[in-house]
């Protein structure tokens, strides 16, 4: 069971981005979590997905509310969150 520093949470930043916090301490396994993340968010590129920026705690994600809802992003984003295996991750830049 994952601790609650290690919680995935959705923070709401206005209407039109969200922010993706993988964990409340700085790691280098949270770190290859937001790059991955990114990465593939980038690849599969969900219609209405507009930017993503991560830090080293999260990513925060901009999105048209016109062309996808928040709520089939944050699906869309738990899925690619869920293809995560420890251990692996986006590339260093």
């Amino acid at each position: 069971m994952a601790s609650e520093k290690d919680t995935i949470r959705f923070l709401p930043c206005g209407d039109s981005a969200i922010t993706i916090e993988c964990s409340k301490e700085m790691s280098e396994e949270t770190n290859r979590k937001i790059r991955f993340l990114a990465e593939e968010l980038k690849a599969r590129r969900p219609k209405g997905v507009l930017e993503s920026v991560p830090t080293f705690l999260s990513l925060t994600v901009y999105y048209d509310p016109l062309l996808i809802s928040v709520e089939t992003l944050k699906r869309k984003l738990r899925k690619i969150i869920d293809g995560y295996k420890e251990g692996t991750g986006g590339s260093k830049r």
